[in-house]
């Protein structure tokens, strides 16, 4: 299983010739996970890799007209954003790279302003910081103390492996015309004593510039004890000017996420739960009128919970749609919900039923997304929406080695649960199963009464014990 490449989402070039990503390659020998950026038609292809570097890279994303490329990478210790100037003829960079920001305490989660002028990024810093300098200082003084103890009073103060160091994520802006020659040109917009955006495990981005490139909004929680609350809130604040503290738009007391600006800068989307404090509540799918300041749940009657989404316009650029991913029986199919109240509709792909993620809508129609199963990991594919309405897989970066493996299928079952409910769970069976044999059964209950087992875990978890196994969805 460490043999296959992890494929992250895909970005379309804006002139909708070529698809990047990053793909991540396991070293068990060098015990390392490195990732490094590969480009495929979105005719369809072969996958190259972009930039033929030792270094780690990650995230890529194109400038609004497709003339730039911007990164994450680990050229440097922290990583910085990197930027090239890309060919759409031949679908490969056109000079050589060059580093973007040069901020001490690293930078991450690169996005461009639609208007092409800024990048936005995150960096960890020390919230009562002054400017980098300041930040430099204190992560030396840090390193050369020979008291290596660590005091803290409150929550959170660590996630996983990595202690929080008293440090903020915090939203920061440079010109996109910047270089590394340029220290402390980075713009922070987001300073104070909170996380912007808080702790995520990957997903769609926790904040989005608006169309014209003035607003930022971002996801924040502001609660006195963050570590026992989930009422995440979705803030605006302006791009230009001195940093101003945050303006509140979101009114749920569960946790809002992910917002998104329409195309037409109209409005502005966003996931939300209804209930406080409960992880598992159902994801809605919200739409603030920014004329009116009016919300709008456009997901009240739809029993599945919002995954991945974006919003769906023609080439008139009409916006009236957006698409967005639910789990559903062991899938995650694609729906279609429109801005005027009708019901959700899903999107269905006669080949075979889909379990999709990370949806990017083009100008010309076309939905780019990533797709997986129990028994492969995660390619690149792509449908078209209006003249062109058939499904095409754009990558293939696993079939050789799946090709050599008896890998089996989720075969599903239903039982009576509590209050007599049906509950669904799966069989996987072991490789090179026989009916006439008897096997033992590994039970797998996710632990928690809010969770469940994800379909992206198994392949890598579940499935790797060879045994059969049972797993409550």
């Amino acid at each position: 299983m460490m043999a296959l490449k992890r494929l992250s989402e895909p970005v379309p070039s804006p002139d909708g010739k070529w698809v990047v990503f990053a793909a991540e390659d396991v070293d068990l020998e060098a015990n390392t996970k490195k990732s490094h950026l590969w480009i495929v038609p979105a005719s369809g292809g072969e996958s190259r890799r972009l930039n033929q570097t030792p270094n780690e890279e990650e995230r890529p994303r194109f400038s609004p007209d497709g003339k730039r490329l911007i990164w994450t990478s680990k050229a440097t210790d922290p990583t910085q954003i990197w930027m090239c100037d890309f060919d759409s003829t031949s679908g490969g960079l056109a000079s050589k790279p060059h580093q973007v920001t040069n901020i001490s305490t690293g930078a991450e989660g690169a996005v461009w302003s639609p208007d092409g002028k800024n990048i936005v990024f995150i960096s960890k810093v020390y919230p009562d910081a002054k400017n980098d300098t300041e930040n430099k200082q204190r992560d030396e003084e840090l390193k050369k103390s020979k008291v290596k103890a660590k005091i803290f009073t409150k929550l959170f103060y660590r996630h996983w492996n990595a202690y929080t160091e008293f440090k903020r994520s915090h939203l920061f802006a440079i010109s996109a015309d910047a270089d590394s020659s340029q220290p402390n040109s980075a713009r922070d917009l987001t300073p104070g004593n909170h996380d912007v955006p808080p702790f995520n495990l990957g997903g769609q981005d926790m904040y989005a510039i608006s169309p014209d490139g003035q607003e930022l909004a971002y996801r924040s929680n502001i609660e006195e004890i963050e570590a026992t609350s989930t009422n995440n809130e979705i803030f605006i604040v302006p791009m230009a000017g001195p940093a101003v503290a945050g303006k509140k738009i979101s009114t749920s007391p569960g946790a809002d996420s992910t917002p998104l600006y329409s195309p037409d800068g109209k409005y502005l989307a966003w996931r939300s739960q209804a209930r406080a404090d409960f992880e598992a509540d159902k994801w809605r799918l919200i739409i603030y009128d920014r004329a009116s300041r009016k919300l709008r749940d456009l997901t009240d009657n739809f029993d599945r919970s919002v995954g991945s989404f974006t919003w769906c316009w023609g080439s008139n650029e009409k916006v009236k749609s957006l698409l967005f991913t639910a789990e559903d029986h062991g899938f995650s199919p694609v729906f279609l919900v429109d801005s005027d109240g009708k019901p959700p509709e899903e999107i269905r792909n006669a080949q075979k039923p889909l379990y999709v993620d990370d949806l990017v809508w083009d100008w010309k129609g076309n939905l780019y997304f990533t797709e997986m199963s129990a028994t492969t990991p995660n390619e690149i594919a792509v449908i078209g929406m209006f003249e062109d309405a058939s499904y095409r897989k754009l990558t293939q970066m696993n079939d050789a080695l799946l090709s050599q493996i008896d890998m089996q299928s989720l075969e599903p079952f239903t039982f009576k649960g509590a209050n007599n409910d049906e509950v669904e769970g799966f069989l996987i069976k072991p490789p090179g199963f026989d009916p006439n044999k008897k096997y033992p059964l590994k039970f797998l209950i996710h632990g928690g009464c809010k969770a469940r087992v994800e379909i992206r875990g198994r392949i890598v978890g579940t499935r790797s014990c060879s045994r059969p196994t049972a797993t409550w969805w």
